[in-house]
């Protein structure tokens, strides 16, 4: 009686489990919001998205996936250090994408840059490069229930590389992928 009772909770488990990971939520819109952590000694860019389905969203919308709320403010383009020697590669530049991430659930949630990737007018992506001076970098840890997290993410791309996308999806949470045009 006891192997049958403990391998129906092993199968009702592993069953939850597949679930879960098979139907994650899907990112939703809800409504649109000011980000405000922004580099110093930057020019900003005037460039905006725009939404071409229910998974691609646009600069300064609110996205909720799962328990995270997200918020991508105005990139920043053509970053210059203070440093004189820090520079990107040739033929790249440096952008800063500002996010907020509210954690609207019960539980603590993760966040990371590695969450982040950018994604080129090629499709290829690639993670956030590390700038030593800039203000603000987002890293990362754990948003408390009811908490915010503002910070910003730098990235080296192709000098002028349009259009660029932001790519979100958390790597420690089951959820979609967002996708917000830069």
């Amino acid at each position: 009686m006891k192997k049958f009772v403990a391998g129906g909770f092993c199968l009702g488990l592993l069953t939850f489990l597949l679930v879960a990971c098979c139907f994650p939520p899907s990112p939703s819109k809800v409504g649109a919001g000011s980000v405000t952590p922004s580099p110093t000694k930057t020019t900003p860019s005037t460039s905006g998205g725009q939404s071409t389905g229910n998974k691609e969203y646009n600069v300064g919308d609110q996205i909720k996936l799962g328990d995270r709320l997200v918020t991508i403010g105005t990139v920043t383009r053509n970053y210059v250090s203070s440093n004189e020697y820090i520079k990107p590669q040739d033929g790249k530049e440096w952008i800063i994408v500002p996010v907020v991430i509210e954690n609207k659930g019960n539980d603590a949630i993760t966040f990371s840059q590695g969450d982040f990737k950018i994604q080129d007018s090629k499709g290829g992506r690639t993670y956030p490069t590390f700038i030593v001076d800039l203000q603000n970098e987002m890293q990362f840890g754990e948003i408390a229930p009811g908490g915010k997290i503002e910070g910003n993410i730098p990235f080296e791309v192709n000098t002028g590389e349009t259009p660029l996308k932001l790519v979100f999806k958390p790597l420690w949470g089951l959820g979609g992928e967002v996708i917000v045009g830069l």
